[in-house]
C-alpha cells in the first residue's frame, strides 16, 4: 500500500465540511470552490478540527497540519492519507471518511442565493428617529434665531425708550410744488428792502492787532498780557485776593460760628418763661401740677411730679433715665436623643453656649406677644468634621414660625466636636420656651 496522500477530485462549486465527535458536531465549514480557503486537521494550533494522530500521513511533522479539503478553482480535491482510504466510503454528492471516534462528512451543498444589498443599513429606522429629532431641533432653534430681531430695543418693555424703535425710519418730507407765476408778474420790476444808503451791520468784531503772521509761542504772550488772562495772573490787592483766594470764608473759626448758633447746655431756668420743668403759673409761680409726671402724664420721675420707669427731669432741667426692665425668660432644654460617636454631655454643653442665640429669637416675638410659649424641637446632623451638615424643624407647639425658623438656623452654624470613630451624628434636641411666671 502506498504511504502517499491520495488526490481524490470533487466536482461541487460549494461543499459543506462537517466534523463530528460522537454525534456530536465539533465545527462545520462552507467552502468554495473560487475561494482561497481549505479544511485542514491535526494537531497544529491553526487545524480546523482535531484527529487521531494514527489517521495521519507518515511524513507529517508532530505538529503540522494535514489539509484534507482544498479548492481547485473548478471544484475541490480531497486528499486521503493511507489510513483514511481504509475506511472512506464515497457516493456521488457525499464522502464519509471516519477517523476512529472522529468523523468528517464532506457533502456538496448548493450555492446560496445572493441575497440583494439594501441601500439602507440595518436599523436605520431606530437612526431615524433620533436624526429626526436632532433636525427638528436645529429647524425650530434657527427658526427662533431668525426669529429675534436685530434691534434689542424691539424686545424692550420699557415705556422711556419705546420711541428709539423708530429711530432709523427714513421719513421722506412732501414735495411741494410752487405754482408758477403769471406772465405779467414776471415782466414786472424787482423789488428791493431796505436802504442802500444804510451802512452795514454785519461787520465782524476782532481785536486790534499786529497784522502780520505770528509765531505760537508770540500770540500766547499776546493773549495773556492783553485779555482777562492779565489781570488773573498779575498781582492782585487784597480786595482781589479775598475773592479768588481758595480758603474758607469764615476761615478757622467756622466751628466756633456755627457751634454757637445751638445751645447745647441746660441751664437753671425756672419757670414757664425759661427751659425748667416747674413753674407752670403765671409769674412763674407752680400751682403744682405736674407738667410730666402725675397721673396721665408721661410716667416720668423728678424731685416733685415724677414718676417711677420714665424719663427722670429734675427741678433744675437735669435729666436722668430710669432702671431697665428686662424680660425674664424661662428656656429649658429637655433632654436629647443623640445617635452616633458622639457623647450626649458634649452636645448639651454646645447647646449651652449657644443658648442666648435662641433667647434672641424667642424675645424677639415676645415683643408681639407677651403670652408666647411652646415646645420647638430641632434635628440636626452633623459631619465628621463637626460641623452641622442639615437642621430641620422636627416638631412645634409654639405656633410662631419666624421663631422656628430663627432656631432651626441658628442651631445649623453650631460646631461640634468631632466624632469619635468618624462618621455622622444625629441629634433631636428640644427647647422649652416660656416667659417668665408663665
Amino acid at each position: 500500500m502506498s504511504t502517499q496522500p491520495e488526490l481524490q477530485p470533487f466536482d461541487a462549486p460549494v461543499l459543506l465540511v462537517e466534523a463530528r465527535y460522537r454525534e456530536r458536531t465539533l465545527c462545520a465549514q462552507v467552502l468554495s470552490s473560487g475561494g482561497r480557503r481549505g479544511f485542514a486537521v491535526g494537531r497544529g494550533r491553526r487545524a480546523d478540527a482535531p484527529i487521531d494522530p494514527r489517521y495521519l500521513p507518515p511524513g507529517l511533522p508532530a505538529n503540522d497540519n494535514h489539509m484534507l479539503v482544498a479548492p481547485s478553482g473548478a471544484g475541490f480535491v480531497i486528499n486521503l492519507a493511507p489510513a483514511m482510504r481504509e475506511h472512506a466510503e464515497r457516493s456521488a454528492s457525499r464522502i464519509r471518511i471516519p477517523c476512529g471516534e472522529v468523523v468528517f462528512d464532506i457533502t456538496a451543498a448548493v450555492p446560496p442565493q445572493p441575497v440583494p444589498r439594501s441601500w439602507l443599513r440595518p436599523g436605520w429606522r431606530e437612526d431615524a428617529r433620533v436624526s429626526g429629532a436632532v433636525a427638528l431641533g436645529m429647524l425650530l432653534l434657527l427658526l427662533l434665531v431668525f426669529a429675534v430681531p436685530s434691534d434689542p430695543h424691539a424686545l424692550s418693555l420699557d415705556d422711556v425708550g419705546r420711541d428709539l424703535r423708530l429711530a432709523k425710519a427714513l421719513v421722506i418730507p412732501a414735495v411741494v410744488v410752487e405754482p408758477p407765476l403769471p406772465k405779467d408778474a414776471r415782466s414786472g420790476p424787482t423789488g428791493a428792502a431796505g436802504d442802500p444808503k444804510a451802512p452795514h451791520a454785519d461787520a465782524r468784531r476782532a481785536t486790534k492787532g499786529p497784522a502780520k503772521n505770528q509765531e505760537a509761542r508770540d500770540l500766547e504772550r499776546y493773549l495773556r498780557e492783553s485779555t482777562i488772562l492779565a489781570a488773573l495772573n498779575g498781582p492782585h490787592s487784597a480786595s482781589v485776593d479775598a475773592v479768588f483766594d481758595s480758603t474758607r470764608a469764615l476761615g478757622d473759626h467756622e466751628k466756633d460760628v456755627f457751634g454757637h448758633l445751638i445751645g447745647t447746655e441746660i441751664a437753671d431756668a425756672w419757670g414757664a418763661h425759661g427751659l425748667g420743668v416747674n413753674g407752670t403759673g403765671a409769674g412763674a409761680a407752680d400751682t403744682g401740677k405736674a407738667m410730666l409726671g402725675g397721673p396721665g402724664g408721661l410716667g416720668t420721675i423728678g424731685l416733685r411730679h415724677g414718676g417711677p420707669g420714665g424719663l427722670g427731669l429734675n427741678d433744675h432741667g437735669g435729666g436722668g433715665l430710669g432702671p431697665k426692665a428686662q424680660h425674664k425668660l424661662l428656656i429649658d432644654t429637655m433632654p436629647a436623643i443623640v445617635r452616633g460617636g458622639l457623647d450626649k454631655e458634649i452636645v448639651r454643653r454646645v447647646v449651652r453656649q449657644h443658648l442666648n442665640e435662641v433667647r434672641y429669637c424667642y424675645e424677639q416675638a415676645l415683643v408681639r406677644q407677651p403670652s408666647l410659649a411652646g415646645r420647638v424641637v430641632t434635628q440636626f446632623t452633623i459631619a465628621n468634621t463637626g460641623k452641622v451638615l442639615v437642621s430641620v424643624l422636627q416638631s412645634s407647639t409654639l405656633g410662631a414660625p419666624p421663631v422656628e425658623s430663627c432656631i432651626v438656623t441658628a442651631t445649623r452654624r453650631w460646631l461640634y466636636p468631632a466624632p469619635s470613630g468618624g462618621g455622622i451624628v444625629t441629634v433631636t434636641y428640644p427647647f422649652q420656651l416660656a416667659p417668665a411666671g408663665g
